[in-house]
């Protein structure tokens, strides 16, 4: 609203406040020409535009109307903005903006699927999010924010493959770009890294503009028709009920609107003003809240004087309350003396040594309560859970270590992690040559009473990529999922699901003993469930997919599914989703396991889990690299440097469609995996590239009935060729630098008299267009 009152010409030929691009160049945002006419077309205030307005206010005055030819004649050239006043709008451009509109039409090409297709869409949304999410119901800009991290799983698979790429992509480059916008702290990396985000955002959207879009015939939704029936009603009071108005359709329009052009002004704007976080509307926006409390407390009729009388009531007692300073509100009494009697309970708790919760300095590691409240009995715990296969194979090291006895069971590999800790060194080697310890020094572990306590929480401290210090909140419960540093240096991090949070009083009196070692002391560990990196699937910023996980099989011959972290190894809470695509299956573990899952999983795993690396800006950083907070581990600044770029797809890859799949228990192959992918035949299992998932597969099936049963168009079987891909990169470049027959179709002299004092020769020009274009000028 604020810009429309100021430009006083919304929808104007030149929509934009800061430059002079006209309607019809919008969808070329991004491109070569359109950054070099953000530079050649500002708007500049110079002495003639300032009388060109003055003249306009003098006919208004005169009272000329402001429609018309007096002042049109005058300010519609350029649609007159003489300064620089608006900054970027994150919130409203982008979330509520660009994102919105382009969520809602890609639930119009899922509706274009048929009814399935949606019921799908809303069944893969879990946990806080709506039940029937594609409805958009009452959503705020932070809900929108939230959809727009996490919905990358939920919309895969639901659309043939061809077009379920460009819908990937297109998710992919929005959300990094969004991450790169919401950024507190750039330096030079994030923002070249940000530049050439915004160059491939801009072109995975023209991309599904141009080839996804035209493909299907997509119409309002449900709501978005009953809308428009409600206003067509009290337009017209004699027209039909809006229930009853068909639905229309709808094209996808977010490309040709102001919101979309001007997300290419945003790296100048940071580069010249700061960080977005310094002027965005969202603080502003927040303050509704405040009003809004006052609203229930009307009759809500009438209810605008009644706020602003209580609210000049606030300001009145506030005005009170400081002249009598000896003044206390009743309420606050009666809460002061609920204080003082909590704080005596705390205090009688803390004069307990067995309860004690000493106060933390934020510079550790993690907090863990010192509670023995909750005790376990060792041995009796285990004969209890003596059938779950998470207590008989358990390991201590990283993903990718051998362990060589897979016999091993939960007792001695838990005293195998506290030799780890206690810095005891390895006296034997294994038959690889590998240091490990002796049965001597596994039995000089002492475990007192033979007891463990469970605790429910850890609080995990850890740096901030600007400098500060922040916690995480791992439960085993609600947020079991940890990251650690790992040694890869493509993918620095491994994933663990936490089982259980412990502590147990710990001694050493074994060979090598130390007087020390023989001192009981707390040791804090934290028994998980390891995940392995998915190294068939590509991923990262320079393919543009999360990265994908999947639990290790307790059957597996070198990796061990199960084992014990120090926690002061972790170092921050993991945000995995499901890769719902893929379903879920049994076959990770050999028995059903109460610990390891939880009653809700229905003894079941996903088949694969995404890493969320856009779920808040530091994640997203440890991903990106070049954190300043983040020296110590993560991406390092020469690896971040390379996320600007993207890999071209080439050759074919195969669908992993959902219809080919099944995850019956009882239709197990020999391989002990509870799923198969039917219809490729072994003779195609050459052309399976790295995205392919590495299933069993039946023999037999023609790759035709394969796709016939996915339901897949003879066009949409296949991925683009690089050929086909250079070419959509040739249409891009040729869409938006103009046409290579002698003609600048959008730059004429009258945009070149609006351009201010920049010269700019067209023959020039359109040898710089041939240049790109890869043309020889005769």
């Amino acid at each position: 609203p604020a810009r429309t009152v100021l430009t006083l010409r919304p929808l104007a030929r030149y929509p934009c406040p800061r430059c002079l691009v006209q309607k019809h160049q919008i969808p070329r945002s991004g491109t070569a020409r359109d950054m070099r006419r953000r530079v050649q077309k500002a708007r500049v205030d110079s002495p003639a535009l300032r009388e060109r307005i003055l003249r306009a206010r003098r006919n208004a005055f005169k009272g000329r109307a402001l429609g018309g030819d007096y002042v049109n004649t005058v300010l519609a050239e350029g649609s007159l903005n003489p300064i620089q006043v608006f900054a970027p709008d994150l919130m409203h451009e982008v979330e509520l903006g660009v994102w919105k509109g382009t969520f809602a039409h890609l639930l119009r090409l899922i509706q274009a699927q048929g009814r399935s297709a949606i019921q799908e869409f809303n069944a893969r949304c879990i946990r806080r999010f709506a039940h029937d999410a594609a409805s958009r119901k009452r959503l705020a800009a932070r809900d929108y924010e939230a959809y727009l991290m996490v919905v990358m799983p939920v919309f895969e698979g639901l659309l043939p493959l061809r077009d379920d790429q460009n819908v990937a992509d297109l998710l992919f480059e929005l959300a990094n770009f969004h991450a790169l916008a919401k950024l507190r702290l750039h330096t030079t990396t994030t923002i070249d890294i940000f530049r050439a985000s915004t160059r491939h955002m801009y072109k995975a959207f023209r991309k599904f503009a141009r080839k996804t879009c035209p493909r299907y015939e997509t119409r309002e939704l449900p709501r978005e028709a009953e809308a428009r029936g409600r206003r067509e009603a009290r337009k017209n009071t004699k027209s039909v009920n809006a229930s009853s108005s068909s639905r229309k359709c709808r094209k996808f329009t977010v490309i040709k609107t102001y919101k979309y052009h001007c997300l290419g002004d945003y790296v100048a704007y940071v580069v010249h003003h700061g960080p977005m976080d310094n002027y965005t509307t969202q603080v502003g926006e927040l303050e509704h809240r405040h009003i809004k409390r006052f609203y229930v407390r009307t009759n809500k009729v009438r209810y605008v004087w009644q706020l602003a009388k209580k609210i000049k009531n606030v300001y009145l007692l506030r005005k009170l309350r400081r002249r009598d300073r000896e003044f206390q509100p009743r309420r606050e009494g009666i809460k002061e003396k609920q204080d003082t009697k909590v704080a005596a309970q705390e205090a009688a708790e803390r004069a307990r040594p067995s309860q004690s919760l000493p106060t933390t300095s934020p510079f550790l590691p993690y907090e863990i309560a010192v509670s023995r409240n909750a005790t376990i009995k060792l041995y009796d715990w285990l004969a209890e859970h003596d059938e779950d296969p998470a207590t008989k194979v358990s390991r201590t090291t990283t993903p990718g270590a051998t362990q060589s006895d897979g016999t091993q069971n939960f007792i001695p590999l838990l005293r195998e992690h506290f030799l780890e800790r206690l810095d005891i060194e390895p006296s034997v080697q294994d038959a690889d040559g590998t240091p490990t310890f002796s049965r001597a020094q596994r039995n000089g572990i002492r475990i007192l009473d033979d007891k463990m306590f469970s605790h429910n929480i850890m609080r995990c401290n850890y740096n901030t990529y600007d400098m500060r210090r922040d916690q995480d909140s791992i439960n085993p419960r609600t947020h079991p999922d940890i990251v650690l540093p790992d040694d890869n240096p493509q993918h620095p991090f491994a994933y663990a699901r936490v089982i259980k949070i412990f502590h147990a009083d710990v001694c050493y009196v074994g060979p090598g003993a130390t007087e020390a070692s023989r001192r009981w002391r707390p040791e804090y560990v934290l028994w998980v469930r390891w995940f392995e990196l998915d190294t068939s699937y590509a991923s990262g910023f320079q393919h543009r997919r999360l990265p994908r996980l999947q639990f290790i099989d307790d059957d597996h011959p070198s990796l061990m599914p199960f084992g014990f972290v120090d926690p002061s190894s972790v170092l921050r809470a993991a945000y995995l989703m499901p890769a719902f695509n893929h379903g879920e299956t049994k076959h990770f573990l050999s028995r059903p396991s109460p610990l390891a899952r939880q009653p809700s999983d229905n003894d079941a795993d996903f088949m694969y889990y995404h890493v969320c690396m856009f779920v808040d800006r530091d994640t997203y950083m440890r991903y990106l690299g070049g954190g300043v907070g983040h020296r110590e581990h993560g991406v390092s600044l020469a690896r971040s440097q390379e996320h600007a770029s993207r890999h071209k797809r080439t050759g074919r890859i195969h669908m992993e469609a959902t219809a080919g799949w099944h995850t019956d228990s009882e239709s197990e192959d020999e391989t002990g995996m509870d799923y198969h992918f039917r219809g490729l035949s072994d003779s195609d299992e050459d052309d399976i590239p790295d995205n392919f998932s590495d299933s069993s597969h039946e023999s037999g099936d023609s790759v035709a009935d394969f796709y016939a049963m996915a339901g897949l168009r003879a066009r949409d079987r296949r991925a683009p060729s690089a050929d086909e891909e250079e070419d959509d990169d040739r249409e891009d470049d040729h869409d938006d630098l103009g046409s290579v027959d002698g003609r600048a179709s959008d730059f004429d002299e009258g945009d070149r008299a609006m351009a201010g004092n920049v010269e700019c020769d067209e023959d020039y020009y359109m040898d710089d267009v041939y240049e790109e274009e890869g043309f020889a000028r005769l």
